[in-house]
């Protein structure tokens, strides 16, 4: 019966190949009949995920090491998850897994986030790194031709366009650093070397009455904010000079950047007619990098209420050191969120007497600092977010009256400074944690009848420098008639410990300054302190003091200076006073690493000076061990003497060119003298012999005098 079957099936088809319209009858369309399951082909292959780096273990527990890796997963994506079907691959040779794992997920949104969520993440604590990809780019990596197309990578070139560059300022021949001078209604980006001074690179109309300049953390961009509670760029990519509107966020009261440059914080008092969080004072969060995207808005707390973020911090909300994760304060806890997603906290800290916390400047730790409550003592403690926030390491504090917290510039230390309550007074205390330690091993210093007025550690260094004051009685005649006396810290001297010495293993005090100090600047090259004494905002004196041996190298006073900072590289310290301040005093004052004065320019209306910030080294510290310094020391110092010679050479070009004009006038005089004294033997010959018999001729040559004496004073002022 079978067989009688096929026979007329093959008969019907000859049947249909024989007939001549069969073609015209049946037109199949390829593209109609395969589009709809190849399309479900692909959206399959979008929802399913490759997931590596997962244990390699027998067969027999591969189901037992599936479910612990979807628990995981499902722990990280922090939400319920239910895989439409998953498959671990086992080596038939070995009879073990291979390490990885498909998952199928419901469809391609599901599958992104689980990506986004599990890749660079840990299956156990610090062990197995995890990496997961779309099943797609698998077949993508399956499609590369097997042989070289010179042609396709020629098209590729063609179709790519050249990234805008942030960063090409950096690439100056000279190393040179910037500053942004805000001079009457313009700004002024300029140049600045030591040794040919400032040289303007751009220049563009600013009004500084409506806009607050404020410098990106790495100097890539320049942004302000205007009046009509706008963040506008002025400077960075392929802008240079145009005023562009980034944001725009009603009744902004102020404005920060993360780290790496990519999100912006703009503070906000409150939208009316809003909803929400808009409403009353709150923050948002925008992504640089798409499209100035507002991506969060969090509530800011009134400081008189009980739900009031920590009152030491600058800022409730924190970005960590890569921008991975913020930190947001408020109440008695805080909220650690990842950049990843904002939706949820991946974290939520409860920490009873918060009053201050701060991210490491180099690593993703959380330095958290809690007053005393009730019988719970204070507690300084520092976690590691990226491990589930993990207590590095923490210590109980007793009788604590305040604190501060302070972080080295690359993380390798971090103190904090205690006043605590003793039986005949008070003492201070510092205790600094050496974070890079495994153990993180804690020392402390201790003044029992000297008060600590600030702390600073070396840039790039392992030196602590310590502002030491003592109380002195303040009074103020009241209203009353009474005096109001009021105990004030006064600066007295300054010690400078070392944190690395070998022999001692511990602290060991290097320096002792008998010199007041309200500010500590070190050079960010490390070495240079300058001690910046006086109050703010009056005259004060500053001494630059080499740490190596304690000598003071140069001590200046500045009269009305507004400030004095750094340049980033550590060539150069400015100190300037705006027109505001004291309009006789305003310019910029430019002197050495080591205080000597290189320029002094006067500058009328100028309103305030910012040097530009510049990133980080990209260089490791292999790196770094690879460079031969004297060589290029050798190399560099005969680049500065050309460069000082051709400076001689111009100035020696100057006053040749003054002394050819005198000369030439020189001679001009004396023709015009000898065509004079022709002129009056010709007219007057009587008289003109008693003038030369007497040498009479006093009023050419005081004329002669008086031209000589201006044109010295002309050359004196060139």
């Amino acid at each position: 019966m079978q067989t009688e079957r096929m026979a007329d099936l093959d008969a019907r088809v000859e049947e249909l190949l024989a007939n001549e319209s069969f073609e015209d009858q049946v037109v199949i369309d390829e593209e109609k009949l395969l589009g709809e399951p190849l399309a479900i082909l692909d959206e399959s292959f979008a929802s399913i995920v490759y997931v590596t780096g997962l244990p390699v273990t027998a067969q027999a527990k591969c189901d037992k090491l599936c479910a612990v890796a979807l628990k995981r997963i499902a722990a990280l994506m922090r939400k319920p998850f239910k895989p439409v079907f998953y498959d671990m691959p086992i080596n038939p040779e070995s009879g073990s897994s291979f390490g990885y794992l498909f998952i199928e997920c419901v469809d391609k949104e599901e599958a992104e986030e689980l990506i986004e969520a599990v890749d660079g993440q840990f299956m156990m604590k610090d062990k197995y790194p995890l990496t997961a990809s779309a099943y797609s780019s698998i077949e993508a990596l399956r499609n590369i031709p097997d042989e070289f197309d010179a042609q396709a990578v020629r098209d590729a070139q063609e179709k790519y366009h050249e990234p805008i560059i942030v960063d090409d300022w950096l690439m100056d021949d000279r190393a040179r650093s910037q500053a942004a001078l805000v001079v009457g209604d313009h700004l002024d980006l300029q140049w600045h070397d030591t040794i040919t001074g400032f040289d303007t690179a751009t220049d563009m109309p600013f009004n500084p009455s409506t806009h607050k300049l404020h410098w990106t953390k790495n100097g890539s961009f320049l942004l302000a904010r205007t009046a009509d509670a706008k963040v506008a760029e002025l400077l960075g990519g392929d802008n240079n000079g145009d005023l562009t509107t980034l944001i725009s966020h009603p009744n902004m009261a102020g404005m920060m950047t993360s780290n790496t440059e990519r999100y912006i914080v703009t503070v906000s008092t409150g939208m009316p007619g809003a909803e929400g969080p808009l409403r009353g004072p709150h923050m948002a969060i925008w992504d640089k990098l798409n499209g100035n995207k507002r991506i969060k808005v969090l509530p800011m707390f009134d400081l008189d209420t009980k739900g009031k973020y920590p009152s030491n911090c600058p800022t409730p909300l924190q970005f960590s050191p890569s921008d991975k994760f913020i930190a947001y304060g408020y109440e008695q806890r805080i909220q650690i969120y990842s950049t990843k997603d904002l939706r949820k906290p991946v974290r939520v800290l409860q920490l009873p007497g918060l009053v201050d916390f701060s991210w490491s400047p180099a690593d993703d730790f959380l330095a958290i600092f809690q007053v005393e409550d009730n019988n719970r003592p204070a507690k300084a403690s520092i976690i590691n977010v990226p491990k589930l926030c993990r207590q590095l390491v923490s210590r109980n504090l007793y009788g604590v009256k305040s604190c501060a917290i302070t972080w080295h510039p690359h993380g390798y230390y971090f103190a904090t400074t205690t006043e605590r309550a003793v039986r005949n007074g008070s003492t201070t205390n510092i205790d600094i944690f050496r974070v890079k330690n495994p153990a993180v091993p804690i020392e402390t210093l201790e003044y029992r009848e000297k008060k600590v007025t600030g702390i600073a550690f070396e840039p790039r260094g392992f030196r602590l420098a310590i502002s030491l004051g003592e109380e002195v009685e303040a009074r103020a005649a009241a209203l009353s008639g009474e005096d109001n006396v009021e105990q004030l810290i006064q600066p007295k001297a300054v010690d400078i410990y070392t944190l690395t010495d070998i022999k001692q293993g511990a602290l060991r005090r290097e320096v002792e300054l008998a010199h007041p100090a309200h500010t500590l600047s070190w050079s960010p090259a490390g070495r240079m302190l300058v001690l910046q004494s006086g109050p703010a905002q009056e005259s004060g004196v500053n001494r630059w003091v080499d740490a190596n041996n304690g000598e003071v190298v140069a001590t200046r006073e500045f009269p009305y200076m507004d400030t004095a900072a750094w340049d980033p590289t550590g060539r150069a310290y400015a100190v300037y006073t705006s027109y505001d301040r004291m309009p006789d005093y305003a310019g910029v004052e430019m002197f050495s690493h080591r205080g000597q004065a290189l320029a002094a320019d006067k500058i009328k209306n100028l309103v305030s000076f910012m040097w530009r910030p510049m990133p980080e080294s990209v260089l490791t510290e292999e790196d770094k061990r690879e460079i031969n310094y004297k060589e290029d020391a050798k190399a560099f110092e005969r680049v500065d003497t050309a460069l000082r010679l051709s400076m001689d050479e111009d100035e020696a070009a100057k006053r040749r060119l003054i002394r050819l004009k005198w000369t030439d006038w020189q001679k001009e005089c004396h023709q015009a003298v000898a065509d004079l004294a022709e002129a009056w033997k010709a007219a007057a010959p009587v008289q003109y012999a008693r003038m030369v018999h007497k040498d009479d001729f006093v009023e050419v040559e005081m004329e002669f005098a008086r031209q000589r004496s201006e044109l010295e004073d002309l050359e004196k002022d060139e």
